[in-house]
């Protein structure tokens, strides 16, 4: 069974790192038949080190799906990793992709999300309640349930290469109807290690720098300030950085609350 794979938006850290371990690594080399990276900008450095390693750079063009249609059938992928790319417009492409993949005949799709992202309120959190509607978008798209599926608050995020990792083993997984049926269908939630709280996340820092750092609790409006002035990334991942810290779990009281009706012991009925 061939197993070629394409990536989107591989001039990010993701899928570029994707890319990469299925290219370099001995154990998924010799699972997979070829890699296509999408990439926005051909010429982009992480797109030329990826074609170096034997990966195929082909352009994306957003915005005719008619168009990425055939762009999909000529890679002659029969998997996609969707990795929602770091701009304004990333659900539109996104759902448009995800559509494509399905009139292209893809069998295969990977979506990487956002944990914690169903803690969003779509007023308050729009950005980051946008992984949920791709999350429903591509299993309906698979036939699945239209239904959007939960999960544990990401406390920490996990490195980049572990993610990278665990795509990796899934994308060159395989099995009777394509994926490995031990991930078919799953949804699987990556985390960091441990729980930390900011002072932890600053000893931590000092510690891999070698510089003191400390943690301070500022406003929002100047994490804003910081992001617009330091920060060389698109407004709209600036946004999702923001949401993302503003996401607060259910606490323990309001989760006996919500359950307070599967929780309650059921009366047992006596007959005389």
């Amino acid at each position: 069974m061939s197993r070629n794979i394409c990536i989107t938006s591989v001039e990010g850290q993701t899928g570029f790192l994707i890319a990469e371990l299925l290219l370099t690594d001995e154990e998924f080399k010799k699972k997979v038949d070829s890699v296509t990276g999408l990439a926005f900008d051909p010429n982009h450095a992480k797109a030329k080190e990826l074609a170096g390693l034997g990966a195929v750079i082909v352009p994306h063009k957003p915005g005719r799906e008619r168009e990425v249609v055939e762009t999909l059938k000529k890679t002659g992928c029969d998997t996609i990793c969707l990795v929602p790319p770091a701009r304004a417009d990333k659900f539109d492409i996104a759902a448009e992709l995800s559509s494509a993949a399905k009139k292209a005949g893809v069998n295969n799709m990977l979506l990487i999300s956002a944990a914690g992202c169903d803690y969003a309120e779509r007023d308050k959190q729009p950005r980051l309640r946008e992984f949920i509607d791709l999350e429903t978008l591509v299993l309906s798209s698979k036939g699945e349930a239209d239904t959007p599926l939960g999960n544990s608050p990401c406390v920490i995020r996990p490195k980049m290469r572990d993610i990278a990792l665990v795509a990796a083993y899934v994308l060159s997984g395989k099995g009777p109807h394509g994926f490995d049926d031990k991930h078919r269908g799953q949804m699987m939630v990556v985390t960091g290690p441990m729980l930390c709280a900011g002072k932890e996340l600053a000893e931590a820092a000092s510690k891999a720098l070698g510089q003191t750092m400390e943690f301070e609790n500022i406003s929002e409006r100047e994490a804003k300030r910081i992001l617009r002035n330091q920060a060389d990334i698109d407004d709209s991942e600036k946004e999702y950085i923001l949401e993302y810290y503003s996401l607060h779990p259910t606490e323990p009281d309001e989760f006996f609350r919500n359950y307070a009706g599967e929780l309650r012991p059921k009366k047992k009925l006596r007959s005389s």
